[in-house]
């Protein structure tokens, strides 16, 4: 387990951020509010982070914000009392957002503020698809049902991209969701995201190339051991890719009318142009004019990490309705 855990961190295999080494002594969450519910032995917190405090909430705006993968804090890593210094893009998001929007960050299950719980089996235990869109949709839902915004807009990158139609689809709250805005993900499924990655002539650390290699035989044995703890592939037990691999978005995303803004880079390892090309056709042949689709010439996984220009982009497409 510990081979595939560390390895996954390395090559950054789906996680959308930085690895950081060190502590900043600035916050960068100063108006953050942090919320628990509890669900019997389980719990997820949920984090709003404003971005004027005080301010009639009637009157703003808000960014629901769905996180990559990962066993550790949707805010990142916090050690006595001080944030890692890395470059998350919650991290920016809060940064660089215009002030009339707050932002809603729906933790994944029994997850603590600023903790890594990558070997907690409390953790990786409820690690699948479902409980992490059951975990994000009970955030959302009871939050938006005792607040009040002016616009609400649900943002994931990576696999909180991935899993965004699935929980917009199951809100109770749907109807107060404005526009929807997906980064660093596609239309296709893990699996045939990761067959189109083993013919990928792009550049990729070798063990990188050989996990993605691994992902035939690893999705015949789940096949038969979707509940199995004590089998990882790429840092997560089997039970986790029993639901991840064979979902695919594009089923879900074709199923949605309100505004879609989805950006991807070409050079993207994690998950493959091709999969974001493929969503981008499918809504021309249904003929639906929902989506606007925006491709990073050049861009990884993170975009390259100019996340303050792409929140620029993001921000005038959320307001304004256009890319400049």
């Amino acid at each position: 387990m510990r081979k595939y855990v560390l390895l996954s961190l390395a090559i950054a295999l789906i996680i959308y951020s930085g690895i950081g080494v060190s502590y900043a002594k600035e916050n960068p969450y100063g108006n953050l509010e942090v919320n628990r519910i509890d669900l019997n032995d389980n719990f997820i917190n949920y984090y709003v982070l404003h971005k004027q405090k005080d301010q009639d909430t009637k009157s703003k705006g808000l960014i629901i914000y769905l996180t990559g993968s990962g066993m550790d804090c949707a805010l990142g890593l916090q050690q006595e009392g001080a944030w890692q210094h890395d470059e998350l893009l919650i991290k920016s998001i809060n940064k660089y957002l215009s002030p009339d929007f707050d932002i809603l960050v729906p933790e994944k299950m029994n997850i603590n503020l600023g903790k890594d719980q990558t070997d907690d089996p409390k953790v990786f235990e409820h690690y699948t698809l479902e409980e992490r869109v059951a975990a994000a949709q009970l955030v959302i839902d009871t939050f938006l049902e005792n607040h009040q915004y002016n616009k609400v807009y649900l943002m994931g990158a990576s696999e909180g991209a991935q899993i965004l139609p699935r929980v917009y689809n199951t809100l109770r709250t749907k109807n107060k969701i404005a526009k929807l805005v997906v980064l660093g993900s596609g239309g296709l499924s893990q699996y045939e995201e990761f067959k189109v990655l083993q013919q990928s002539p792009l550049p990729m650390p070798e063990p990188y190339r050989q996990l993605l290699m691994e992902a035939d035989s690893v999705m015949e044995a789940i096949r038969s051991n979707q509940d199995v703890h004590d089998k990882w592939y790429a840092g997560y037990p089997y039970k986790r890719w029993a639901g991840f691999f064979p979902y695919r978005p594009l089923d879900d995303f074709v199923t949605i009318d309100i505004p879609i803004f989805l950006i991807q880079g070409t050079k993207d390892i994690s998950a493959p142009i091709e999969s974001s090309r493929v969503f981008a056709a499918e809504f021309k042949r249904l003929g639906k004019n929902n989506l606007t689709y925006v491709e990073y010439k050049n861009g990884d996984h993170r975009l390259n990490g100019d996340f303050k220009k792409t929140l620029a982009e993001i921000e005038n497409w959320l307001v304004k309705g256009t890319v400049e």
